[in-house]
């Protein structure tokens, strides 16, 4: 998505630079955070909290959960807050009573600080979570063939596991066990809550002497692909998560080729899936395997586990 500064009043900006952004911050006049978030990016349900401290929010034009946007309100000294999207690199301040330069210095040492506290905060919460998975992964039970997500994803068990009716799929970073997805009964899928998810991944197959990995964002994806193709498939479960995986299969397994494989999100504005794989193939200067639909499948398949649903219901899975 491409950001339309057409769509609010031009007079109404000029330009701030922050010291911890690559990107510059437009001041944006408005009667209130939530009005100023809705000008730039779409009206979203949110309650804004003026704690002083960063909140991550959804991008109301990508999906539900995406997390893309953020902000910090600060009510003393003055009202003013910053918010943005780590997608695009927008940053936006507003101070809700005028524009006025005299906040920029205290709003820019206030938020480096908060930002360096809540990366302490977070990796102690990301912490006491992966010893929660850890415990709760040690107590539940292999998830059984009959599973209901399983099938109707078509799909084996692997080493999945299940607890009070929930399907459990293990999050790693390198070998360490440090967050779980639950796959709920309806379907809806939850990480732990503290849960470190960036850079971390579910892998299928072996590594040794692979000449070759795919890393898609799905489990379901994942689990398809490796059972199609044979190959070891790491799962980044998020779009955005995508960039973060490869750096880490890259480090780990240097000189092996990785083959991303994007969600094609063509009903979604700005389609994220193709947007956060062709950045972490940029990024690693790796190839990309898009699925290749058929001219009759609808638009809302979007990956390999929907193409190949839609095949066995239609008879061209060969």
């Amino acid at each position: 998505m491409s950001f339309n500064h057409s769509k609010l009043n031009k007079n109404s900006f000029s330009r701030l630079a922050l010291s911890n952004s690559k990107q510059p911050a437009t001041i944006v006049q408005s009667d209130s955070l939530a009005n100023a978030f809705a000008r730039v990016f779409g009206p979203v349900d949110h309650q804004f909290i003026a704690d002083g401290l960063i909140h991550r929010l959804d991008d109301p034009t990508g999906r539900p959960g995406n997390q893309a946007c953020w902000y910090a309100y600060y009510p003393q000294p003055g009202s003013f807050a910053v918010f943005g999207s780590w997608r695009y690199g927008q940053n936006y301040y507003i101070d809700l009573r005028k524009p006025d330069f005299k906040n920029v210095k205290p709003f820019r040492k206030l938020l480096i600080e908060q930002s360096k506290k809540q990366h302490a905060d977070t990796a102690a919460r990301n912490e006491l979570a992966a010893l929660a998975a850890q415990s709760i992964w040690a107590f539940a039970k292999p998830a059984p063939e009959d599973n209901a997500y399983l099938v109707k994803k078509h799909l084996p068990a692997f080493d999945l596991r299940t607890l009070n009716n929930e399907l459990l799929i293990p999050l790693y970073q390198g070998d360490q066990l440090v967050n779980l997805q639950r796959i709920l009964p309806s379907g809806a899928k939850r990480f732990l809550k503290n849960g470190k998810v960036k850079g971390c991944y579910y892998r299928f197959g072996d590594i040794n002497d692979a000449p070759q990995i795919m890393l898609c964002e799905g489990w379901a994806t994942g689990a398809t692909l490796h059972k199609w193709y044979g190959m070891p498939v790491f799962c980044a479960m998020s779009a955005m998560n995508l960039k973060a995986v490869a750096e880490a299969i890259c480090a780990r397994y240097p000189g092996i080729e990785l083959i991303i494989c994007p969600d094609d999100d063509r009903k979604t504005t700005g389609n994220p899936g193709m947007y956060y794989a062709q950045q972490a193939q940029q990024a690693m200067g790796c190839s990309m395997f898009i699925p290749k639909w058929p001219e009759d499948a609808p638009l809302d398949l979007t990956d390999f586990s929907d193409l190949y649903l839609w095949l066995l219901q239609h008879g061209g899975i060969e």
